[in-house]
């Protein structure tokens, strides 16, 4: 299967980008002029391990939170009603009976993922990726497991019907992309099976609002410490993303913004250590951390 190139701001998913942003998705580079820097100590590169995987941020995209357009190949696209991924990084596509499909089970078909803020603003988009794959109607005898693996994130009364108006396909990955605020990459197909999502991706839309509605003041508290630059926009800071490695807040507005990761000592697994991490760059241990600006 070819490999498309895509337009972070396209929402159909197929318009490729211009000659210069081409080169830009032979590395895992930063949007525009993204450069990894710390703010306080003056330029110490981000470490590999400490940041998230193409594939990784490609799993986590298709878990099944973000919003997905299906568009298969010679027929056209479609927004997908709801989907999951199953243990092999499949996903699975909930889809009316009729139309999109007709006739094309098992063809190409390339699912576009939208990454969206649950955080109010402007612009909400975090990032896409694109996974090309080879589409199927899920077989009958395991359509009642992959209707239970949608349902426990998505429970649809649609899901009931499925055979009689709806339909549930899967999506066997063979390449992918992602361009997303830590820049944009190719994903290989063994790379992206071998990948899991981040492990607060069902949980994140409660944590951003929780902590964009009780702590503001925490995360104000945060940029103030973080040199001229960041402190001169301190008051607009927002929450815009949250993951095991750390967290993403973006200061200005529409004419003028830039978005900062504030990284974790180490990568966080579960709720516990998360809380921990947060504490620890709340009190001020902030020497070290490494800084991702665009």
């Amino acid at each position: 299967m070819t490999c498309r190139d895509h337009d972070l701001t396209a929402t159909s998913g197929v318009e490729p980008l211009n000659p210069a942003h081409r080169a830009r998705l032979t590395r895992d580079s930063g949007l525009g002029k993204a450069y990894l820097s710390d703010l306080s100590r003056g330029g110490e590169p981000m470490r590999q391990d400490q940041r998230p995987s193409p594939a990784e941020r490609a799993r986590t995209m298709a878990y099944g939170i973000a919003p997905a357009l299906l568009s298969v190949a010679q027929v056209g696209s479609s927004e997908v009603t709801a989907h999951a991924t199953d243990s092999h990084g499949r996903p699975v596509l909930l889809v009316p009976d009729r139309g999109l499909l007709d006739g094309f089970d098992g063809t190409s078909a390339v699912l576009t993922l939208t990454d969206l803020s649950p955080i109010p603003q402007a612009d909400r988009v975090r990032g896409r990726a694109w996974l090309d794959g080879w589409l199927t109607v899920v077989p009958e005898h395991e359509r009642n497991q992959a209707a239970c693996l949608v349902a426990d994130l998505h429970p649809r009364p649609e899901l009931l019907e499925l055979g009689t108006g709806w339909t549930l396909l899967r999506l066997d990955v063979c390449f992918g992309q992602v361009h997303d605020i830590w820049g944009c990459a190719y994903v290989e197909p063994e790379d992206y099976l071998a990948s899991a999502p981040d492990p607060f991706v069902d949980v994140e839309h409660d944590l951003l609002t929780h902590l964009d509605t009780h702590h503001p003041d925490e995360i104000v508290g945060l940029c103030t410490r973080l040199g001229e630059r960041t402190r001169a926009w301190a008051l607009t800071a927002r929450l815009i993303g949250i993951s095991r490695h750390g967290l993403w807040i973006r200061l200005g507005g529409r004419g003028s913004r830039f978005d900062l990761h504030l990284q974790f000592p180490t990568p966080v697994s579960d709720l516990d250590e998360l809380q921990r991490a947060f504490r620890h760059l709340v009190a001020g241990h902030l020497d070290g951390t490494a800084r991702y600006v665009r």
